[in-house]
């Protein structure tokens, strides 16, 4: 339901402001033969792609048989001079919370300043 909804969001406001939005979706699918239940593993990835102005946000969605794995959103980009970074990455379907960044960066006559601010 989390993914449908991010899609509507993101193809929505792609729509609306022009920019570009891509995606794609693999799946993996194992099968054992001559067991009781052939059916072993499924493994899929859900990765898109939206661009807004100058940042580039991103979405990987990791879903096995046996659950909702993990869900990373991540921007790039730039806000006037900054250079920003962002990601979050959580475990959905046990409810962990596994790691968040920012990185802001600046340059000024060849000398690079930067902030790292994360969590664990």
């Amino acid at each position: 339901m989390l993914i449908v909804a991010m899609m509507m969001t993101l193809v929505g406001l792609t729509l609306l402001a022009g920019n570009s939005f891509s995606g794609s979706w693999s799946s993996e699918i194992t099968f054992e033969k001559g067991d009781i239940n052939p059916f072993k593993s499924l493994d899929s990835v859900l990765d898109l792609t939206y661009s807004f102005g100058n940042l580039l946000s991103t979405s990987e969605s990791e879903l096995m048989l046996f659950g909702f794995i993990w869900q990373e959103f991540g921007v790039t980009g730039a806000l006037g001079a900054f250079n920003i970074r962002g990601d979050v990455l959580f475990g959905p379907s046990t409810a962990n919370y596994i790691y968040s960044q920012l990185i802001v960066s600046l340059s000024i006559a060849g000398i690079d300043f930067g902030l790292l601010c994360s969590t664990k």
